[in-house]
């Protein structure tokens, strides 16, 4: 373990500093511009994925993720500040004859100034922002579609993404619950000035299974998942690395879960550090994560302290002490497409494993004038 460690270590030190990596890849906003006013336009968006866990843990076992999204939507501003699309989604997972999913979507967007309303299929996933304690990367794969009201503000000192996704609807007699997530990610600049960007930062996640038609005998849950914290970002002028950063987060867990909702713990906690480089080459990031009996409904399961595998769901791990090596290298091809690689080896300090996860993206983002369409 500690010739691993050291690898680790000194392949880290080979570069001279550290940034956040960017996601920019992963994330779509719904485009409004008072140029595009009475226009209409098809919008197709497609995104391939390929996930290779290789994880032996008790904590969640290995599997992979591997095929593709395609969301082809009509698009039309009805004035300079509304935004209107409608479309499908389509999924489907390679070795599946069937598709994955099939869902209509329809999002209604008004922009102005530094505010923006969605309405309908949100700017979700990864667009959100947050950390994986809170918010697992593999939403971007597993639940693409969020689907309610999103309040967005950029301001020149802060900015902020809150947001409610309805995800499960119950009726009168229904056998389930009604489930609902949401989140906060606010930011308040403390200092930008000649590429240096000081944030602090709040985080926040919140998932309800419940109701008030809910059928007696399910037990009610509210978890909640809050994560204050620093985050630094400095660009280097056209050095070779061109860009670097750090960030640290203090995060809180705490439910009120009914002794059957099947929690081991009530409440938890973590330390998240994060410090990374934007090269011309490649991106690098180390993370470090120590969680203490935490838990998240739609946090990475590997941060969490209970066991996700189906034929040990009691198993725990209080402490988790776990340290990442992000290499990341983004290719753009063209004109709104873009392949990302990624290969991510880390260490659990506490069980003496080594483990990694392998990743290829392929995203495209088209957009085709059709017609200036006039109201009478």
């Amino acid at each position: 373990m500690k010739q691993k460690l050291l690898f680790l270590l000194l392949l880290l030190a080979s570069t001279s500093a550290f940034a956040q990596l960017d996601n920019q890849l992963f994330n779509y906003k719904f485009p409004v511009d008072s140029g595009r006013s009475e226009e209409l336009h098809v919008e197709l968006n497609s995104f391939g994925y390929f996930k290779n866990n290789e994880f032996f843990n008790q904590i969640i076992e290995g599997y992979t993720l591997f095929g593709y999204q395609f969301n082809p939507r009509l698009s039309y501003q009805p004035s300079p500040h509304v935004y209107l699309s409608v479309g499908a989604f389509f999924q489907k997972d390679f070795g599946n004859d069937d598709f994955t999913q099939i869902q209509p979507t329809f999002t209604f967007k008004y922009q102005k100034n530094n505010f923006a309303l969605i309405f309908g299929n949100l700017e979700g996933a990864l667009h959100h922002g947050l950390i994986e304690p809170l918010f697992d990367f593999e939403n971007v794969i597993d639940n693409r579609l969020e689907n309610g009201l999103q309040f967005l503000f950029d301001k020149p000192r802060w900015s902020m993404d809150l947001w409610v996704d309805w995800q499960k609807m119950i009726y009168e007699n229904s056998p389930f619950q009604e489930e609902i997530g949401g989140g906060l990610n606010f930011h308040y600049h403390l200092l930008s000035n000649e590429g240096l960007k000081l944030d602090a930062e709040l985080q926040y996640t919140a998932f309800h299974r419940g109701g008030q038609i809910n059928q007696p005998g399910f037990p009610i849950l509210t978890v909640s998942n809050l994560a204050p914290g620093l985050s630094f970002e400095k660009e280097m002028n056209g050095s070779f690395v061109e860009k670097i950063g750090a960030s640290a987060y203090y995060t809180l867990y705490s439910n009120d879960a009914d002794s059957s909702a099947g929690f081991a713990y009530e409440s938890g906690s973590g330390i998240y550090l994060n410090a990374s480089a934007n090269s011309r080459i490649f991106d690098i990031m180390l993370s470090y994560w120590l969680g203490d009996s935490y838990q998240s409904v739609m946090g990475g399961p590997l941060y969490q302290s209970q066991s996700f595998r189906p034929e040990e769901p009691n198993y725990t791990e209080q402490q988790r002490s776990l340290l990442f090596i992000r290499l990341m290298k983004n290719i753009h091809l063209g004109e709104g497409t873009d392949i990302s690689i990624r290969l991510q080896p880390y260490l659990d300090l506490e069980n003496d494993l080594f483990e990694h996860y392998m990743e290829f993206y392929l995203h495209s983002n088209l957009d085709f004038f059709i017609a200036k369409l006039k109201r009478r």
